[in-house]
């Protein structure tokens, strides 16, 4: 059966070195291709009579990005490194929170990974919220509490929420810190140790943790979605935090000062948008409120977690509307105290309001660039051009996510997966950012459903 089981996944590597070498002949040529036919465009562009609005626009959007990349790459290089200061005998007491709903079996294996942590068993406490599921997500549960006594279980009969579920499990932790780690989320043995250890900082209010998705060989979706978590983690979320401005904490793994979240919990809880409640992007809302005390939010690499990621376009498109509108609500709500702070700047003040802005121009530059691509689409006399162009435009654009995953993962050849998801992103869910703006007030959170076939 070893032999068997050992000769299928040398199959599939092998599948997936081949499906990725054939992949990097077709982006090698179509790239060819397109910069071939679009270089004498893209040369009378430099010149002012010659030099169309859309031309400009790009270039802009060029200059835009590199410019903000190597800012965020010079923050990146300055991102603190935290060490073990905790000692399993100085380790703080945490209640790690996981809520759930209709996540079946999921619940069970994120419960069983968390009590095989290596964090002293004393000091740990589990806290399981089953928000009404209507699968066996409870049953679960418990089954998981008679492994451990270690395991406590808040049980809500009707669904309210993942916000309304955090909130009850806050209010009744023990401990100094606070966890949160979604129920299909897999903590490896060292995480919590790793996740606690920058709260000895006592201006540190929230830790953000490494996510990474799980079962990426399985699914071309999940391996784009990957590199976005990579870019997003690895790169994004270490430049925010070398100034203590991480602007947001995700559900998946986080850490929390009880004495820093408590306070503005009710808050959070009742947050309201255009006069309906805010059910969506809890991890963002909390971040930005800490932040709005002045708590520093800050990153930590080396405490991971695998979660579920969807798998068909359609359950992506619902995560990242999700994500999308919670992005800029909390970018309009935080337009009060980023200008009081920029009002009396500080270097933390000053950083703080570059990555604002930087985030609020590249949610709106769709607003610009797809209208703008589809005139030209109508008007263009050379349709094999304006295509080329765009190719030329992805491919240029993902060199950026291609560095950081070649970083991450020193592979050469997995870094082909970067650039397809350039193509995706510009092709495939370029729309999210405007459909998102014009129905901001939609907090539904789409993807709660009876069927739980990973993360969506």
């Amino acid at each position: 059966m070893i032999s068997k089981n050992t000769s299928k996944w040398k199959r599939l590597l092998q599948r997936l070195k081949l499906r990725e070498c054939i992949l990097w002949l077709i982006f090698l040529a179509v790239v060819s291709v397109s910069c071939r036919a679009v270089s004498p465009a893209l040369k009378s562009a430099f010149f002012p009579n010659g030099a169309a609005w859309h031309w400009n626009f790009f270039l802009f959007s060029m200059m835009f990005s590199c410019g903000y990349f190597v800012f965020l790459l010079i923050s990146a290089l300055f991102a603190p490194k935290w060490h073990e200061v905790y000692t399993s005998e100085t380790l703080p007491e945490c209640t790690v929170l996981v809520p759930a709903y209709n996540e079946g079996k999921h619940v069970f294996d994120t419960l069983t990974a968390l009590l095989a942590s290596d964090y002293p068993p004393e000091k740990l406490h589990i806290t399981a919220i089953n928000d009404g599921s209507q699968d066996d997500t409870y049953f679960w549960i418990m089954q998981a509490q008679q492994r451990s006594s270690r395991i406590s279980v808040i049980d809500l009969k009707k669904n309210m929420g993942k916000k309304y579920a955090l909130y009850q499990g806050m209010i009744n932790a023990e401990g100094d810190i606070i966890v949160t780690v979604d129920s299909d989320s897999i903590v490896r043995r060292d995480t919590l140790r790793q996740l606690v250890q920058p709260f000895a900082d006592i201006r540190i209010g929230a830790v953000a943790g490494s996510i990474t998705a799980k079962h990426r060989e399985r699914n071309w979706h999940v391996r784009l979605l990957d590199v976005m978590l990579i870019f997003g983690c690895d790169f994004l979320r270490r430049a925010q935090s070398s100034s203590g401005n991480v602007f947001c904490a995700p559900g998946a793994l986080s850490g929390y000062r009880k004495s820093a979240v408590l306070p503005v919990a009710p808050i959070w809880l009742e947050q309201t948008f255009m006069g309906k409640p805010a059910h969506i992007g809890e991890d963002r809302a909390i971040a930005t409120l800490l932040l709005r005390h002045n708590h520093r939010v800050v990153y930590q690499p080396r405490a991971k977690a695998e979660t579920c990621l969807p798998t068909n376009y359609r359950s992506v498109c619902r995560m990242l509307l999700r994500w999308t509108r919670s992005d800029i609500r909390e970018n309009i709500l935080m337009i009060p105290f980023v200008w009081k702070w920029i009002l009396k700047p500080t270097p933390r003040s000053l950083i703080l309001f570059i990555h604002w802005i930087a985030l609020f121009i590249n949610m709106l530059l769709p607003l610009i660039y797809i209208p703008a691509g589809l005139y030209g689409l109508l008007i263009t006399k050379n349709m094999g051009t304006y295509l080329a162009f765009f190719c030329a435009a992805s491919a240029l654009w993902s060199i950026i996510p291609a560095t950081i995953y070649i970083c991450k993962k020193h592979s050469f050849r997995q870094t082909i997966w970067a650039f397809m998801f350039g193509f995706y992103v510009m092709l495939a869910l370029s729309w999210i950012n405007i459909y998102s703006v014009f129905t901001i007030n939609n907090s539904n959170w789409l993807t709660r459903n009876l069927t739980p076939a990973g993360k969506t």
